[in-house]
């Protein structure tokens, strides 16, 4: 990751008026609970600590997409221990972009190119990121989902989309 990369990482996503107000909102710690916890499945809530996420500075969103998505990055414990990052995104479209699952995708790499900040062995073991679509278009999400693999290691995935 080059350093511009990094720095625009710690700057939030405020090029729109919606990332502004999102951001706004989000910042309040039980707001945010109470927007993640009514949305993930039973199946993740059952492995996160009932305990408010905190919400992390940068956005991770290619900056060609920054008008059309807004994005932020919690962090929260898991009861087995250790932690997992919920990556919300907050999709401005009239209709669905075919590409927004390579985007949520490059999006969990930036995320763990972060996270381990070059330290090897925090790459043996990732935190998982769950990702959490918001969509709000006209047309209907028709597009595959991205999951995010099971903290239990096991070989289960989560779904992440919202419409």
């Amino acid at each position: 990751m080059n350093d511009s990369k990094i720095d625009k990482l710690d700057q939030p996503n405020s090029r729109s008026p919606e990332a502004v107000l999102i951001h706004a909102l989000l910042a309040d710690p039980k707001r945010a609970k109470g927007l993640i916890f009514t949305q993930l499945p039973h199946e993740v809530l059952d492995l996160l600590c009932d305990e408010e996420p905190t919400l992390l500075p940068g956005s991770y969103v290619d900056e060609e997409l920054q008008e059309s998505q807004t994005d932020a990055l919690f962090q929260v414990n898991l009861k087995a221990g250790g932690i997992a990052f919920i990556f919300l995104v907050f999709e401005h479209r009239d209709r669905p972009d075919p590409y927004t699952p390579l985007h949520l995708l490059k999006c969990q790499v930036r995320i763990w190119e972060n996270y381990a900040q070059g330290d090897p062995d925090k790459l043996k073991n990732l935190p998982p990121v769950i990702p959490l679509m918001v969509y709000n278009g006209e047309e209907p999400w028709d597009l595959p989902q991205v999951s995010g693999a099971l903290p239990d290691g096991k070989d289960k995935h989560l779904p992440h989309g919202l419409g």
